[in-house]
């Protein structure tokens, strides 16, 4: 997601926080920095402590945009925020894309999958998120907290569906788990390539992030497990 003040492309200077890792970001602005001639001042770091730089620097602040890996960062920051200027000379972007007020746009997409050992298993891999209530499933499953943003929106998403199944699997809980939650994204899918559980949830990107890694057993850990895209 792309939370922003206002941008004047005219500017030889961009100043931009970002809640993204650096690795996931770089290729864009680089490419940016490329096309547009325009040079990218990036400050990286957690939400919470660049978004209290924003509150405490005010309207001194220098920053033009702000990156975040989630809407729910900033779900109580918008008075932070400015609307975006000429929205409208952004053709090449959805309206759907848009914050109503203005206040964000889209600029990437992710996706929530479900990974599993390459190696066949005895455990089918479920189609759905519906099946995941099934009883084959408890003790099986590794996951972060179901407290983070990413496991938030996920729940969020499947509530809106027509379709009470898709969320009905979320009531198990705890009996879906094979470990207590810990560490992030990649954590579970070292534990599922480890052995530690058979399914895990995952973005997908943190997976091919591990398969490019400098980190050797990051990499041969990856080519142990393989993502789906559960539909509802």
């Amino acid at each position: 997601m792309g939370q922003t003040t206002a941008v004047y492309a005219q500017s030889p200077q961009i100043n931009i926080y970002s809640f993204r890792k650096y690795e996931l970001i770089k290729p864009v602005l680089t490419q940016f920095e490329a096309e547009s001639g325009i040079k990218v001042n990036l400050v990286n770091g957690k939400s919470k402590r660049l978004l209290a730089r924003l509150k405490q620097d005010g309207e001194a602040s220098q920053a033009d945009v702000i990156l975040s890996s989630d809407l729910a960062q900033l779900h109580n920051h918008k008075d932070l925020l400015q609307p975006i200027e000429r929205r409208a000379t952004w053709q090449n972007i959805a309206n759907e894309l848009y914050d109503e007020n203005g206040y964000w746009v889209s600029i990437s997409m992710r996706t929530r999958a479900l990974f599993s050992l390459t190696e066949k298993a005895s455990l089918a891999i479920p189609k759905t998120f519906a099946k995941l209530d099934q009883t084959e499933y408890q003790s099986s499953l590794c996951i972060r907290d179901w407290q983070h943003n990413y496991n938030a929106t996920l729940t969020a998403a499947l509530l809106t569906t027509n379709n009470r199944k898709d969320s009905d699997w979320l009531k198990l809980g705890n009996k879906l788990l094979a470990k207590r939650p810990s560490g992030g994204d990649r954590d579970q899918l070292r534990a599922l390539a480890k052995g530690h559980c058979k399914l895990a949830f995952a973005n997908h990107y943190y997976w091919h992030m591990m398969k490019r890694a400098d980190n050797k057993r990051d990499q041969m850990l990856a080519k142990k497990i393989k993502h789906s895209f559960l539909t509802n």
